[in-house]
């Protein structure tokens, strides 16, 4: 299943190494956009959530499971492509 995971980065100098990390463990990803990812994965949502929020994830989180219609403007090729690929 897609996944779009989006976060607000409140704190300023905070590292947030631990928390991309962990959201590129859930499954094959893509950065389409600063602080949104899409992630293919076969976790469900609430498992989802509870690996980013054990990551020390004090500021707000945001997952979504991307189903058909979608679309975008502006994007990498690249990234359309993919999605289109695992949206369903």
């Amino acid at each position: 299943m897609a996944y779009l995971i989006s976060y607000d980065l409140r704190y300023p100098g905070r590292d947030y190494t631990r928390l991309t990390a962990e959201i590129g463990a859930l499954g094959t990803c893509v950065k389409p956009l600063e602080s949104v990812w899409i992630v293919d994965s076969t976790l469900d949502v609430q498992t989802i959530i509870a690996r980013l929020n054990a990551v020390d994830m004090t500021d707000s989180l945001l997952v979504i499971r991307v189903n058909n219609p979608w679309w975008s403007i502006g994007l990498d090729q690249r990234i359309v492509t993919w999605m289109q690929q695992i949206v369903n």
